[in-house]
């Protein structure tokens, strides 16, 4: 598996802004520049495994969520790949949506 860190950049934008947290807010949490938050989300910056598990905790998520849904498809034809990675695009954002979705409904659900 190969992960794609335009890709990753984008959904870690997408969470942190569902979210409701600014770059600087997301990097305070994690010890980390707006600066490196901003190269991060555009792709600009590659990601270590101890940052990304610190990411996805930051965010609420699992970093292996994190992994597969940035990941690529390898060892295909060229337009099976683009179709793939089409299709992996809309289930990314699907999936994004559900679990920010479902975060804060428990979350009402505990403040009652």
């Amino acid at each position: 598996m190969r992960i794609n860190q335009t890709q990753l950049g984008a959904i870690i934008a997408r969470l942190r802004k569902r979210l409701g947290l600014t770059q600087e807010q997301m990097g305070s949490k994690l010890g980390l520049s707006t600066n490196y938050i901003n190269k991060l989300e555009n792709g600009k910056r590659g990601i270590g495994i101890n940052t990304l598990n610190a990411v996805a905790n930051a965010l609420g998520v699992p970093a292996e969520l994190l992994a597969v849904l940035a990941s690529e498809p390898t060892g295909e034809p060229r337009s099976v790949r683009e179709q793939l990675r089409s299709e992996i695009q809309s289930l990314t954002n699907a999936a994004i949506d559900f679990y920010v979705d479902l975060k804060q409904e428990r979350g009402n659900e505990r403040e009652t």
